[in-house]
């Protein structure tokens, strides 16, 4: 009998080393499938996280898209201006130079040209009114040629006040003087 009783227990040992393996196996297939059940629930955890995240990150990005567009205009806005202002500044650098060329020339002309009153053609224009002689004051006809010649000194005269009109159109007393 005690054979028996060693068959069974050995009989009934097997039979528990069976289920230990058994359970083992479960177990071991159980542990992934937690350790999977953990990570699922990391993953939600991470992706709702992600999903918060990711509009504001969208907005941002679309946000610099359009600064750096502006900034590009801004720059290219700059720059013509400051192409702009180069071209000017060469114009005006070369005018200046004209400017001081034409100024030294001027100044050595007038150092060298000596200033001569201009006078209005008096030479061109003579008037040279004489009185009659006391002895002839009564004779017609040397009254009638002084009033001849006084009359072309008029003239003359008249000539030369045109002339300075022009010359000075802004003169009010030679204006008035012909009127």
């Amino acid at each position: 009998d005690s054979v028996f009783v060693i068959g069974k227990m050995q009989a009934s040992l097997q039979g528990k080393d069976n289920a230990i393996r058994q359970l083992k196996k479960q177990l071991f297939e159980l542990q992934p499938t937690c350790r999977d059940t953990e990570c699922a629930v990391k993953v939600r955890t991470i992706d709702s996280q992600l999903t918060k995240v990711t509009d504001p990150v969208t907005n941002l990005q679309a946000q610099n898209d359009r600064f750096r567009a502006e900034n590009d205009k801004v720059k290219q806005h700059y720059k013509q201006l400051y192409d702009s202002i180069k071209i000017t500044r060469a114009k005006h650098i070369e005018q200046v130079t004209n400017l001081t060329a034409e100024n030294v020339t001027l100044k050595t002309s007038v150092s060298k040209a000596k200033v001569q009153p201009s006078i209005l053609t008096r030479t061109k224009h003579a008037v040279d009114v004489e009185l009659i002689v006391p002895r002839l004051r009564n004779n017609r006809d040397a009254h009638l040629d002084y009033l001849r010649h006084l009359k072309e000194s008029v003239e003359t005269i008249r000539d030369i006040v045109e002339e300075a009109k022009v010359v000075r159109p802004l003169d009010r007393s030679i204006v008035s003087t012909c009127h």
